[in-house]
């Protein structure tokens, strides 16, 4: 899932880039979430390192794209920024926060995808991509190669990283389907497991972090083959 910030004070910009990446996403089968804001203070007020990408408008009434973007570089040096604006100059700038690219208003569909592809070009192998996990203090951002394995316990998300645990408040189906395809498998109902975190196999079980887990009958065959896959 690319997660997708939207920053812009004008109603009709907010929903046009919207309706634009949906129609993107749609179009090259991606999974893509967008959330809007209507001014800089709206994400950088209390900002966590949620996003994969932020479009920011640079002329906004309360905080300016600029000034937001400065401050969500303290807090996120990897999320990527592209500028919304009517006149080029503001966006070159942009080099000051490193922001990949801009666009200008208004923009075709066309134009704006072949730069939104490029955007989508800066964005991390999705091996290397991250969760934002509930902790007992706030979020904590986890890459997804941290995870051991995810299982659930008396109605109990439980995602062990290393020695931690996170406690989550949603079910391991919408976990598994922000998950990249491939690196995990649902040895049973209530267990996914990073495939190359196994270190034994039973015969109806497998051991991973120094942990014995449960494996299905109905899922022992398709885990096995994930495995050999893997290897």
């Amino acid at each position: 899932m690319i997660r997708i910030a939207i920053v812009e004070d004008e109603e009709k910009y907010r929903e046009l880039f919207s309706s634009y990446i949906r129609r993107y996403a749609e179009e090259h089968r991606q999974e893509i979430a967008v959330t809007c804001f209507q001014d800089g203070l709206m994400i950088t007020e209390d900002y966590k390192p949620q996003w994969d990408i932020i479009l920011l408008d640079i002329q906004m009434k309360h905080q300016d794209g600029m000034s937001a973007a400065r401050i969500i570089r303290e807090h996120d040096p990897d999320v990527v920024l592209m500028f919304i604006t009517t006149l080029a100059q503001y966006a070159i700038q942009g080099y000051e926060v490193d922001a990949a690219d801009y666009v200008l208003k208004p923009v075709e569909y066309g134009k704006f995808a072949f730069r939104f592809e490029r955007l989508l070009r800066r964005l991390p192998d999705r091996s290397d991509t991250w969760l934002l996990l509930q902790a007992e203090d706030g979020q904590d951002k986890v890459p997804v190669t941290a995870i051991d394995y995810i299982k659930v316990e008396h109605h109990d998300l439980q995602v062990y990283v290393g020695d931690k645990c996170y406690h989550q408040r949603r079910s391991i189906s919408s976990m598994e389907a922000e998950l990249p395809e491939g690196m995990f498998y649902r040895c049973d109902n209530a267990v996914l497991v990073r495939l190359s975190a196994v270190t034994h196999i039973g015969r109806d079980s497998v051991e991973v972090a120094g942990t014995v887990l449960p494996v299905s009958r109905s899922r022992r065959k398709g885990f096995l083959a994930a495995i050999a896959e893997r290897s």
